[in-house]
């Protein structure tokens, strides 16, 4: 009995569920497929859906084709088989589905039970179905769902021979062949040949499946040579037909303004320049969303979902369908979602399924289960199957709680490293004082060994686990806070090293950092070793209430501890890398062509500081792109490692070899673009341009390239493009990035009678310790044509954008040349 809620004009959605027959009126969006897939099924007798996971081909059958199949004169029966040990036989299953739907659509239909024969129960001559229109009805079986005959139909032996012997049955049927057992019968029998109509024509048989076994389905043509000829690929569902999803049913719900908001949200950042019709969309997504956000807008007593409802449930619906999803799964399936298929960046990565079934604690099973539950999605390239997440949308939510178990790891992998930190002095001290100084130091490195081999299962898991991206993989403002979060212990120690507490509180006071630094003070609250649980909740509670002074005295002491722990993994990391690079070179001897190997032996020599560590590094990854060239990140590590050489060329075609392979790649396309511009490729300028639109189609918040294009279309003597990426990347800085000074001087040399204010502004501004690193050598061609006299400013603040002189001296030039450097804001957001 299915007791799931039923549909109603105040609950028109329904959410994971497929739509059933009896909900055919709330089914909008796929009016053109319905049509496609009735005249396929009426054209020949056997029909085969596929599409990937989550696009609704079980709400397209039942809510789509089964209406006008009726209404046609035909009898549809939908079956999922269940291929559980202790279930019925496969061909017995499916004549019970048809006599049991059979008479709960009022048909007058024979016992077909009788007979475990598919050929029996159809052909014979007595089995017909009758309408209370006496109207002689055909059926048209639907087996749904048909790639479990080729995971749970064989799991066991036992469970192979009945998915074999069911698909015998169904040859048979599909062809129009006598079974081998009818046909043996009636050679010893042969008046029993008058049992059997052979003159009825073929039984209607329809098909889905995920296209993700097709290749297991294409196995089947040997015995079956219909399944070849009548295909149908469900595809993603349009914006235009995603907004018929939720105003058709439900135009008292929300206006189409919501409507299309909601849209553009499940649609991802990805799609957002796109146009309501371009968007892709993932229906199961779009139902899950308009599902929840509905029951929160009974919940909170309103008569339309807005988008102020929208806004403030985003995060909360995601949350609770990744919560959900994960429900009665292994433990490794998490880390392995989080770490896996999510690049550091917080992007979309995909994993192959052959690498993920390798890993501890990921099974098929599992990865199935999170495929039916519309979080992960298989998808076929390159002749293997890879698994990512159903969509752009989920990152966000799988990025926070990958972060947050991060941190719960670090914090233990801290309180191991002071274990084995006391650990080791205690036998320090024990050894020098019993055996001197050879014996200590030949215990030290047994003792040495000894943690490490407690620690190495983890660290080869963690090896496994762990993706290395290129560095380059966050925004520039990203970059910044992590690389002062890593200095926190060296910049500390400095302070306390140069007795400059003092000054350093000032800094906090002049700079108004105190919300910046507090959530810093929080990380190491929550970090650190050397309070219990209470006293963190103690310090956090007082923190506001907190001086500046007595802020940056907190700061010290904690910040001394992570001092303590940063030099303890200082001097075992190296030793631990040795032992990876080790074990590398071990697994290849065994596996020479282990292209995962390959890449993390690359990247271990990346992280050494020993001096062949690029040659090394070097080798590895063309191995590595040997043994596959289509590896989706190779590649690009390839061309960092050229570039270190300043091999340019070799890093142009790594470069162009991982567009190739990547169309997708987060970094690839900007980098192509910057290497070229760079390199002053012969005013090739079209091409350097698209491949920055490619780079900000996959990364639009990148400052660094909308600074390069707007450089580059100024080139290009394109102002409405240079405004364009004036505006964009101008709104997403600070005064610590040296292109908030940098574009607005490229603004004043698009426009030098109108933008000085922008300059000055900017310049005044600025934290006075900045240092620029930006290459004006690709910039002559903008200064051509113009007036000396802003020919002579424009040389002058390159001399200062190139540190050859400093914001004093460029003032004081400044003064003479155009007079005072005015204070004050001017309007310089637009162009």
């Amino acid at each position: 009995m299915d007791n799931r809620l039923q549909l109603t004009p105040n609950h028109p959605w329904p959410g994971l569920l497929a739509y059933r027959e009896a909900e055919a009126g709330y089914f909008h969006g796929r009016e053109a497929e319905s049509r496609q897939l009735l005249q396929r099924v009426k054209r020949q007798s056997v029909t085969i859906l596929f599409g990937q996971s989550g696009l609704g081909k079980t709400s397209l059958l039942q809510a789509g084709l089964f209406p006008p199949l009726r209404q046609q004169g035909h009898l549809p029966i939908y079956c999922r088989l269940d291929h559980h040990p202790q279930s019925p036989p496969l061909a017995q299953q499916l004549l019970q589905q048809i006599q049991s739907q059979a008479h709960q659509a009022g048909i007058d239909a024979p016992n077909l039970t009788d007979n475990n024969s598919l050929w029996h129960g159809l052909y014979h001559r007595d089995h017909e179905f009758w309408d209370n229109r006496n109207r002689l009805l055909t059926p048209v079986i639907v087996l749904d769902q048909f790639e479990e005959c080729f995971t749970l139909g064989r799991q066991t032996p036992s469970q192979q021979q009945r998915t074999d012997e069911f698909l015998q049955q169904l040859a048979s049927l599909i062809e129009k062949r006598l079974p081998g057992d009818i046909e043996q019968q009636l050679a010893d029998n042969p008046d029993q040949a008058e049992t059997y109509d052979f003159q009825r024509g073929a039984i209607p048989i329809l098909i889905s499946l995920r296209e993700d076994f097709l290749a297991d389905f294409e196995g089947l043509r040997q015995t079956m040579p219909a399944l070849a000829h009548n295909r149908m690929r469900l595809e993603r569902m349009k914006g235009d037909a995603a907004r018929q999803v939720l105003q058709q049913p439900a135009q008292q719900l929300l206006d189409a303004t919501t409507a299309e908001q909601i849209v553009y949200f499940v649609a991802g950042e990805r799609q957002q320049s796109l146009a309501l019709e371009q968007l892709e969309i993932e229906p199961a997504l779009l139902s899950v969303i308009a599902s929840e956000l509905n029951q929160r807008r009974i919940e909170a007593g309103q008569t339309q979902i807005t988008p102020h409802l929208l806004k403030q449930n985003q995060s909360e619906i995601l949350n609770d369908f990744y919560q959900r999803s994960l429900v009665d799964l292994p433990e490794a399936v998490a880390p392995f979602i989080e770490e896996q298929l999510l690049t550091e960046g917080g992007y979309r990565n995909s994993f192959a399924l052959e690498d993920a079934m390798l890993l501890p604690g990921i099974e098929r099973q599992s990865i199935d289960t999170l495929v039916s539950r519309r979080l992960l999605r298989l998808e076929e390239r390159y002749g293997s199957l890879r698994v990512e997440l159903t969509h752009d949308v989920l990152t966000g939510i799988v990025k926070g709680y990958r972060d947050r178990r991060r941190a719960t790891e670090e914090r233990s992998r801290q309180r191991r490293r002071n274990r084995i930190f006391a650990g080791v002095t205690t036998v320090l001290l024990l050894v020098v004082a019993t055996f001197g100084g050879i014996a200590w130091y030949a215990l030290l490195q047994q003792q040495l060994a000894e943690q490490q081999r407690q620690i190495a299962d983890e660290q080869r898991l963690e090896a496994e686990k762990q993706k290395m991206y290129a560095e380059n993989n966050k925004n520039e403002s990203d970059k910044r806070y992590q690389l002062f979060k890593s200095g926190l212990s060296s910049f500390f120690s400095f302070l306390l090293e140069k007795d400059m507490t003092s000054e350093y509180t000032a800094w906090i006071a002049s700079k108004d950092r105190v919300k910046e630094l507090d959530s810093i003070i929080k990380e190491l609250i929550q970090n650190t070793e050397s309070m219990d649980n209470d006293e963190r909740r103690y310090w956090l509670d007082i923190l506001d209430s907190m001086t500046d002074a007595q802020r940056a005295r907190l700061m010290e002491i904690l910040a001394k501890e992570v001092a303590k722990l940063d030099d303890l993994e200082r001097r075992y990391m190296p030793k631990i890398i040795d032992l990876h690079i080790k074990h590398m070179n071990e697994m290849l001897q065994i596996d020479p062509n282990n292209e995962t190997v390959w890449y993390k032996l690359g990247q271990f020599w990346l992280r050494t500081k020993k001096p062949e560590r690029i040659s090394e590094a070097k080798k590895a990854f063309l191995t590595q792109v040997d043994v596959n060239p289509q590896h989706d990140d190779a590649w690009y590590v390839l061309y960092q490692i050229y570039m270190s050489d300043n091999e340019l060329t070799k890093a142009e075609d790594a470069l162009r070899n991982q567009v190739k392979v990547t169309p997708n790649h987060k970094q690839a396309w900007g980098a192509l673009g910057s290497l070229l511009q760079n390199a002053n490729n012969g005013g090739n300028y079209d091409e350097i341009a698209t491949y920055y639109q490619k780079h900000l189609d996959i990364n639009p918040l990148d400052t660094t390239i909308l600074a390069n294009d707007m450089e580059l279309a100024l080139i290009q003597r394109d102002l409405k493009r240079a405004t364009l990426r004036y505006n964009t990347v101008l709104s997403l800085l600070n005064s610590a990035d040296q292109e908030s000074a940098i574009l607005p001087f490229y603004k004043w040399l698009m426009k030098p009678n109108e933008s000085w204010d922008c300059v000055v502004n900017a310049i005044n501004n600025l934290d006075s310790d900045i240092e620029f690193s930006w290459n004006f050598e690709t910039s002559e061609p903008i200064l051509e044509g113009l007036p000396p006299q802003h020919m002579q400013v424009a040389r002058l603040f390159i001399r200062f954008f190139s540190n050859e002189i400093t914001i004093d001296v460029l003032k004081g030039k400044l003064k003479k040349l155009k007079g005072p450097v005015r204070p004050g804001k001017a309007a310089c957001s637009s162009g």
